[in-house]
């Protein structure tokens, strides 16, 4: 026990306790880092499925007019819906 005061009360203690103090603050900051990273991860698919769901109430009628039409397996029906519904939009730049 006595040793372990010496030790503690020592250069070489205060060393010892300086570099665990600088080993600690290492660890929260790389702690701190990958919780703000998993932070940022969740707001992004937050950002893209409210993105999402705008395009799905955008479009869902639209979708309904194409899905109704491809019942019938008529593909020419299928083709006019959309050309009526985008136009020329539909073709490759």
């Amino acid at each position: 026990m006595e040793w372990l005061l010496s030790l503690l009360f020592s250069k070489v203690g205060a060393v010892l306790a300086g570099a665990l103090g600088v080993l600690a603050l290492w660890f929260r900051t790389a702690w701190l880092r990958r919780r703000a990273e998993k932070a940022e991860a969740r707001a992004r698919v937050a950002e893209t499925q409210v993105e999402i769901q705008k395009v799905e109430t955008e479009y869902a009628p639209k979708i309904e007019q194409v899905e109704k039409a491809g019942d019938t397996g008529d593909a020419a029906a299928v083709a006019d819906v959309i050309n009526q519904l985008w136009g020329d939009k539909t073709k490759p730049e």
